[in-house]
């Protein structure tokens, strides 16, 4: 007589052959626990990464901006003439056909 096999006889991890057949023993899982944990971690692994390619400390974003203020104004120094003012018009608005 073949028996299957239940948690009172086997442990998780275990096989037992009984005559001919293999019966191990399974846990029963939910598959969408199993997905979202799955989700999470995939997840973490991407801001984990992302963390380490564009995260910045304080300090560092601090002294990002502040080079870039230094060489706007170095920039405008070295500018010749006056600027543009792109908001004004040459054309006189009695002249345009």
């Amino acid at each position: 007589m073949i028996r299957k096999a239940t948690s009172a006889n086997l442990t998780e991890q275990s096989v037992r052959a009984i005559g001919t057949q293999i019966y191990m023993t399974a846990e029963i899982i939910n598959l969408r626990q199993v997905r979202k944990r799955c989700e999470r971690v995939e997840d973490e692994r991407r801001a984990s990464e992302n963390r380490a390619q564009y995260g910045l400390t304080k300090k560092q974003r601090e002294e990002a901006r502040a080079q870039r203020e230094l060489a706007k104004k170095r920039l405008d120094q070295l500018q010749r003439g006056e600027a543009i003012d792109e908001t004004t018009d040459d054309l006189d608005p009695g002249n345009v056909s």
